[in-house]
Order: C-alpha cells, then sequence, then structure tokens
C-alpha cells in the first residue's frame, strides 16, 4: 500500500508541470502559425511578442522580428501565451471592466521620467500637497494646485525616452507664499529644479536624480534623490524613495520613506512611513506614516 502511494506521488509531480504550463496557453494560439502574433507574458509581467514556433515542458521557442533565431525561454517562466491584440496590450486591464488599471509614473514625493499614465490627474498627500497635472503630450506636463495654508503650486516638466527602459527629463515646482508676501519679501517664492534619470518601467524601476532648492532671494541648496520600485502583482506596487540635501552649513538631512501602492480602475492608493535624519543636530525622528490618493483621467 505504501509503495503504491510513494508512485502515484511520484507520477502526479511528474505530470504537474506539463499541465500547468499547458493551462497557461490560450486555446485560440496556433504553435508555429506564422500567421499569428503571440504574446508571452512572464512570471516579472515581462511581455515578449512574435511566434511561439514549439513548446516542451522544459522551454518555448519565440521567434521574434528582431531576432533570427528562435529564443529558447524556460516554461517555468511562463505567466501567459496568447494572441496579441494591440488596442487590449496597454496597460494592463481589469476584467470586470473596460477602464484600464493605470501604470504608477511618479511616487509620494519624488517626480519620475516614467511615460505619464493619463492625460490629467489628481494628486493629495494628506490633504497638504494637492494638485491637478496636465500631459500636453508625451513630453511635457503641467500643473497647479496648493499647498496646504502656505499657498499656490506651479509645476512644469519634461520628459523622453532613449529607449524602452531608459528615461530623462528635467522638473521644476515652486510654491508662492503669501504669508512671506505679507512679511515684505521681495519675491516670495520657494522652488524645487531637478533633473531625472529613470531606468526600467512601471513593473520594476530605479530612479535617481540631482537639482537644487531655491528661494525667492537668490539662495540655493543642493539636493538629491532616489527611488526604486517593484510591481508585486496586477495591482500592487512595492516602493522606496529617499530625498537628501545640504543645507548653507553643509548639514546634511535625508529624508527615506518605505511604501506599498494599491491600484483599482483610475484610482491609486499609496501607504508609506518616512523617517528624518539631521546630521547637523544628530537627530532622527521616529517614523512618520502618511497615506496618499491619486485619480487618473
Amino acid at each position: 500500500m505504501r509503495i503504491s502511494l510513494w508512485l502515484f506521488l511520484v507520477i502526479s509531480a511528474c505530470t504537474l508541470p506539463a499541465q500547468n504550463y499547458e493551462d497557461r496557453i490560450n486555446p485560440l494560439v496556433g504553435i508555429g502559425d506564422t500567421s499569428q502574433t503571440h504574446q508571452v507574458i512572464l512570471r516579472d509581467y515581462t511581455r515578449l511578442r512574435g511566434t511561439v514556433m514549439s513548446i516542451t515542458p522544459d522551454s518555448l521557442y519565440l521567434l521574434m522580428a528582431t531576432v533570427p533565431e528562435p529564443v529558447a525561454i524556460p516554461t517555468d517562466e511562463l505567466r501567459h501565451l496568447g494572441l496579441y491584440v494591440p488596442e487590449q496590450s496597454l496597460p494592463f486591464r481589469d476584467t470586470r471592466s473596460s477602464v484600464a488599471i493605470r501604470d504608477l509614473d511618479d511616487l509620494t514625493y519624488l517626480r519620475t521620467a516614467l511615460p505619464y499614465s493619463s492625460d490629467r490627474r489628481f494628486k493629495s498627500v494628506m490633504l497638504i500637497y494637492n494638485s491637478i497635472d496636465w500631459s500636453l503630450n508625451d513630453h511635457f506636463q503641467i500643473g497647479t494646485g496648493l499647498a496646504g495654508p502656505l499657498g499656490i503650486l506651479f509645476s512644469q516638466r519634461y520628459r523622453t525616452s532613449l529607449n524602452d527602459y531608459l528615461h530623462i527629463g528635467v522638473s521644476n515646482e515652486f510654491l508662492i507664499v503669501p504669508i512671506a508676501a505679507a512679511a515684505g519679501e521681495e519675491f516670495p517664492v520657494v522652488g524645487d529644479l531637478t533633473s531625472m534619470l529613470t531606468v526600467g518601467s512601471a513593473s520594476q524601476f530605479f530612479h535617481a536624480g540631482v537639482g537644487m532648492f531655491y528661494g525667492g532671494g537668490g539662495g540655493s541648496i543642493m539636493n538629491f534623490r532616489v527611488g526604486t520600485g517593484v510591481r508585486v502583482s496586477r495591482r500592487l506596487h512595492l516602493y522606496g524613495e529617499m530625498l537628501g540635501y545640504f543645507d548653507k552649513f553643509d548639514g546634511l538631512g535625508i529624508l527615506p520613506s518605505l511604501n506599498v501602492s494599491v491600484a483599482k480602475r483610475r484610482h491609486r492608493w499609496s501607504y508609506g512611513v518616512m523617517g528624518v535624519f539631521l546630521d547637523a543636530e544628530s537627530v532622527f525622528a521616529a517614523p512618520i506614516p502618511y497615506i496618499s490618493y491619486t485619480v487618473y483621467h
């Protein structure tokens, strides 16, 4: 009896992989049919297009237009094999709705050079930072909003993609502070001008930038920033970001944070915890929780 049970388990283990990879293939896919364009989705949500010429329990062989010979891909890495339909391929779609799930294009307090996810969006961080951004085209974006009781926000951004995984740009945000004007400041403006370099895509990326905080009086403070993120499921992103700066006395300030972002149709909620480190005063504040919300149009 025990021997029979062990034989059953061994046979099941050997046949399970074959059953699994077959279940991940759309029945409409014709293996080796060059009249079809297939889309291969891997476990990390990487998407490849071409024609699957053959498939075995170990590997599938994908013929792509840019590669003369079929490329071997481990079958274990396959998430789904289906037909490529252009109007349904970008971006991820909610199966319960015709509204697309919008990609993560910005972090909570860092702007990136990733492609814009929509023509217009509204973003709020703890009801303190509130802005509306308009994408004029694939490269230019402008915005305005309110920063709590301090004043009025204005933003401008230019970004472009050198290829599918390398994006660069420059961003400027400034705040007009009426309180400073009432106090007699000549030009009551503070702002953040920074360069942007983002490597990767919304599924997995690294971001870096160098810039400066500036004020109406003409002074400026150098700053730097880094961020990284990864999509762990259809709706869920994990990302970290850090903003650092040097004050006029060469003191170092760092604001690191960890975040989880959840998307549903046109909405995205991000929950994070931020720390504050001030080198000049040897201060490390207790982590501060915060929430941000973005809706895309």
